[in-house]
């Protein structure tokens, strides 16, 4: 969904939140240094400090059947799946039965200048084709929300859309940086209070609520502490995750082949069974 960040753009990203850190770090040894009383930082004010952090085991990746996938201790293995919209066309889901363990398929999206809501052409499609696979089912939704009541609008667009549907897998919220969109010009703090409300109507709902982005996305466009109650799913297009923080599904590639299947997909590791009830 997103367009791919090179190793180096990323590292840059990444030294970038490491070198905010650092700064933070220097300034309490400056105060240690003047026999000053070293401040006791709250939650409030050091918030991403109490974030779960990164700590899948790189050398616990592999590959399998030309998916990557991940081996947890106990020998178990994480879930491989994909996410689709319309810009698959028409997708061949008994070919793809057995091969993957869930899908995610776009409802719908809103328009980028006049902000209409608008249905994925395949959503039904694909719901209906993927489930009569036995392949796990969630969905996302690509939010242009320039309010909270617009986010609540799209959230209650999507239940509407998935009521008939056994949808078990997490509804996601996907919001962007597009050029001379209605929501480039959104701030952080807004972004944030979107998706925070959107994921609340849909848990609201009975649904896992799930939040979408890139490294860049998560870091610095929207305040992950304040929706730390979500899960978030990662996009980052390397050989293996360098994302500081904690994330349950990894999308690694947007060009990727599974073999025997026609077409292009973007794929994904999931390191949490979302169907497994809690």
């Amino acid at each position: 969904m997103y367009k791919k960040y090179t190793k180096k753009q990323t590292v840059l990203l990444l030294c970038g939140a490491l070198a905010a850190a650092v700064i933070v770090a220097v300034l309490l040894l400056i105060i240690c240094s003047r026999g000053e009383k070293t401040p006791v930082l709250a939650e409030s004010d050091n918030p991403y400090a109490l974030l779960e952090k990164n700590t899948y085991d790189k050398s616990a990746f592999f590959e399998e059947n030309g998916l990557k996938n991940y081996r947890f201790k106990d020998g178990g293995k994480a879930l491989v799946g994909i996410d689709v919209s319309e810009h698959q066309e028409d997708i061949d889901w008994s070919a793809l039965s057995g091969k993957i363990d869930f899908a995610f398929i776009r409802v719908g999206y809103r328009g980028y200048e006049y902000g209409l809501l608008n249905p994925d052409d395949r959503l039904h499609d694909n719901i209906s084709g993927a489930l009569k696979a036995k392949i796990p089912v969630g969905v996302y939704f690509f939010s242009q929300a320039m309010s909270e009541d617009e986010a609540v609008a799209e959230a209650k667009y999507v239940i509407d859309s998935i009521k008939d549907y056994d949808v078990t897998w997490p509804v996601v919220y996907d919001m962007e940086r597009l050029e001379n969109a209605r929501a480039e010009a959104l701030s952080a703090e807004e972004r944030t209070r979107f998706a925070g409300v959107f994921c609340s109507e849909i848990k609201k709902a009975g649904y896992t609520p799930l939040i979408y982005g890139n490294v860049n996305w998560l870091l610095y466009e929207i305040d992950m502490p304040s929706l730390k109650n979500y899960g978030f799913w990662l996009a980052e297009y390397d050989d293996l995750p360098e994302f500081p923080y904690n994330f349950d599904i990894w999308q690694y590639t947007d060009t990727g082949k599974i073999p025997g299947v026609e077409g292009n997909f973007d794929l994904n590791v999931s390191f949490k069974d979302f169907g497994k009830a809690e």
